[in-house]
C-alpha cells in the first residue's frame, strides 16, 4: 500500500509516500504547522480575519521555533516599546510564543535578540506592522505568526523564516491494486509489470487529478520498501560501491532522487546469478519482492513527475504494533524503549557523517562486549542492568557528535548538544545527564567523584558510572584503529586479569590510531592510561590482545 500525502501552506508543498503490501492509495492534505510540542500554549495557525491590518487592537501571537542546524539551545530575548518579556531558552524544535493586540496607533513593534551556541548573536524585528498587519505589505497578514529561526531566510542574511499557514485537511484519496507482492506474483517480466503499473495508474487519473488539486514541492516516502531502496542508494548498490555496512536501525534518514532510483533498478533487472546472492545478502527477507517494489517506484516517480524524494525513519504499522504490544503484556512491554533509541539513532545519523558513524559503530560493538564480560563476573559491589547498557551504547553512538562544531574539545561540545538540546525523548532528565557526562569524560580527563555534577550522584550511581566510564574510554581509543574488524572482539577473564581479544582483517600489520608514527605512540600511551585505570578500579590487569 503506497499513501501519498501533499501539504500545502504559504512556503511549502508537500507529498509523503508510505508503501506496504497489498494496495497503492494516496492522500492528499492541505497542511500548514503542527505546534502541538509547544513550550508554553500550542498556536493554532491561522490567516489575519476581519480588522487584521485595517483596525488597530488586532490580536496577535507569535511563535519561535528554534531550528538552528547544530542542535543547540536557542536564548531569545525580546523587547517592545512597552514590554521586556525577558530570557527565554528554548531547546531544539521546540516553540515559544508570546500573545498581545496592536496599539490603537498601530506603531506595536518587537525587537529580538537570538543567540546560540555557534551561532553568533542575531536581531531581528519579530513582528511589525508593516511586514505583518498590513494588507500591501511584503508578507501575506497574520495572526498567528510562526517564526523558524536558524535556517537560512531567502533573503539569506539572517536566519529567520516566517512559515505560518493552515492546519491539515483531506484534499485527494485515491486507493489503487498496486503493491509490489502482487506485481511479483501477477507478472511474467519487467515489461508486462511496467505495462500495468502504467495502465492502473491511467485508468484512475491520479496524474490529472493531482494536478488539479496543487503542485507540490517535497515528497515523503515511508515504509520498509522505501527505507530498503534508500539504503541501497545510500549504500552504491546501482554504482557497485557497497562498502557501508550499518545493520538495520543504524541507517540516516535520507533523501535520493529520480536518477538515483534508476541506477537501483537498472542493477537489480540485469543481475544474473551471482547477483541473485549479492540481492539476498544485502536486502534479506525483501529480496524476492525488491525489484517490484523498485520498478513501482520509478513508475510513480514517472507518472507524477516527482524528482526526489525524502525518506522517513517511519511506517505507518509501526504505532498499531507497538500499542497491540502494550495490551498483550499487560502494559509489562515498554512502549518507550523504542522512542528512546530512536531518538538516539535520529541524533547520532544528523550529526555524524558516514565514517563517523561506522566508528561509532565499532565504538558500540566494544563497549557491549566489555559490559557483557564484566557483568558476568558480577564481583564488584554493584549489578549492571540492561538499561545500563542501553545508556552505554547511547553513549557510544553519540560520543563524536561534538565534532560537527570542530574537532578541538568535541567531547564537551558532544556534552552540551546532548544535556542541553532536547534530543532524547522518553527519557528521565537524570538519565539524559548520565549519557552527556559518558560522552564529556570519555577522554582526555578521568572524572572526579567528589566533584560536581557527581557529588549529588548516589552512590550507587557513582560506581555504575565510573564502571562505564572506563569501558567507553577504551572502546573509543580502540574503534580508532582502521585495520582491524572490530566487529569481533572477545572479552575473556582469567583469575589475574580481563583480556580483550581483538581480531584482525586480512591479518595484516596492526596499526592504531592514526597512520602517523607519532600518534601511533600517543595511542599507545593513552591504551596503557586506559588499562591502568581498569587495574585500579577491578584490581586486575586489563590485557589488550591483539592479533600477531
Amino acid at each position: 500500500m503506497i499513501y501519498i500525502t501533499m501539504a500545502f501552506s504559504n512556503k511549502l508543498h508537500c507529498i509523503s509516500m508510505f508503501m506496504i503490501i497489498s494496495y497503492l492509495t494516496l492522500i492528499l492534505f492541505a497542511s500548514g504547522l503542527d505546534v502541538s510540542n509547544t513550550m508554553a500554549e500550542a498556536p493554532t495557525p491561522t490567516p489575519g480575519s476581519g480588522h487584521d491590518g485595517v483596525l488597530p487592537l488586532a490580536p496577535k501571537h507569535v511563535v519561535i521555533h528554534n531550528t538552528v542546524e547544530n542542535g543547540e539551545v536557542l536564548d531569545v530575548h525580546c523587547k517592545s516599546g512597552d514590554d521586556d518579556l525577558g530570557l527565554i531558552h528554548i531547546p531544539w524544535d521546540k516553540y515559544w510564543g508570546f500573545r498581545f493586540h496592536v496599539n490603537i496607533w498601530k506603531t506595536t513593534k518587537f525587537r529580538c535578540q537570538f543567540t546560540w551556541y555557534g551561532g553568533g548573536s542575531h536581531y531581528f524585528n519579530i513582528f511589525t506592522v508593516a511586514r505583518d498587519d498590513t494588507p500591501s505589505g511584503e508578507t501575506p497578514l497574520c495572526r498567528e505568526c510562526i517564526w523558524e529561526v536558524g535556517k537560512e531566510s531567502k533573503d539569506e542574511k539572517t536566519p529567520m523564516c516566517r512559515v505560518d499557514g493552515k492546519r491539515s485537511e483531506v484534499k485527494l484519496a485515491v486507493s489503487l491494486k498496486l503493491g509490489h507482492v502482487n506485481l511479483t506474483q501477477m507478472c511474467v517480466g519487467l515489461v508486462e509489470m511496467r505495462e500495468y503499473i502504467r495502465a492502473v495508474i491511467d485508468e484512475s487519473r491520479l496524474g490529472d487529478r493531482l494536478r488539479e488539486c496543487e503542485r507540490f514541492e517535497v515528497v515523503v516516502g515511508s515504509s520498509g520498501t522505501i527505507r530498503a531502496i534508500e539504503n541501497a542508494v545510500f549504500s552504491g548498490y546501482g554504482s557497485d560501491l557497497c562498502r557501508f555496512d550499518l545493520e538495520e536501525g543504524y541507517k540516516r534518514d535520507w533523501r535520493f532522487g529520480r536518477r538515483e532510483l534508476s541506477g537501483v533498478v537498472e542493477r537489480l533487472c540485469s543481475e544474473g546469478d551471482e547477483g541473485l546472492i549479492r540481492r539476498e545478502g544485502f536486502f534479506g527477507r525483501r529480496a524476492e519482492f525488491i525489484v517490484a517494489g523498485a520498478v513501482l517506484l520509478e513508475e510513480i516517480f514517472e507518472a507524477l513527475g516527482i524528482e526526489e524524494m525524502e525518506v522517513s525513519e517511519y511506517a505507518l504499522a509501526e504505532g498499531v504494533i507497538a500499542d497491540s504490544l502494550g495490551k498483550a503484556f499487560g502494559g509489562l512491554y515498554d512502549l518507550n524503549a523504542n522512542a528512546r533509541w530512536r531518538s538516539v539513532m535520529r541524533l547520532a545519523t544528523r550529526l555524524n557523517g558516514k565514517k563517523r558513524m561506522n566508528h561509532a559503530v565499532h565504538c558500540a560493538n566494544i563497549a557491549k562486549e566489555i559490559f557483557v564480560g564484566l557483568r558476568k563476573c558480577n564481583d564488584f559491589n554493584v549489578v549492571l542492568d540492561d538499561k545500563d547498557l542501553e545508556y552505554l551504547e547511547a553513549a557510544c553512538f553519540l560520543h563524536n557528535i561534538g565534532i560537527i562544531t570542530g574537532k578541538k574539545g568535541y567531547h564537551k561540545q558532544s556534552y552540551h548538544i546532548i544535556k542541553n538540546g532536547d534530543h532524547l525523548y522518553s527519557y528521565t532528565a537524570e538519565e539524559v545527564e548520565f549519557i552527556a557526562l559518558l560522552t564529556r569524560y570519555q577522554r582526555k580527563k578521568f572524572p572526579k567523584l567528589d566533584r560536581a555534577p557527581f557529588k549529588n550522584f548516589a552512590e550507587k550511581a557513582k560506581r555504575k558510572f565510573i564502571i562505564m566510564c572506563v569501558i567507553i574510554r577504551l572502546s573509543v581509543l580502540l574503534q580508532r584503529s582502521e585495520s582491524m574488524d572490530l566487529q569481533e572482539v572477545e572479552f575473556l577473564e582469567s583469575a589475574n586479569s580481563f583480556k580483550l581479544v581483538l581480531k584482525q582483517q586480512n591479518q595484516e600489520p596492526l596499526v592504531i590510531g592514526s597512520q602517523d608514527q607519532a600518534e601511533e605512540k600517543s595511542d599507545a600511551l593513552q591504551l596503557e592510561q586506559e588499562a591502568e585505570h581498569f587495574k585500579r578500579l577491578f584490581k586486575k590487569e586489563m590485557v589488550v590482545v591483539f592479533p600477531s
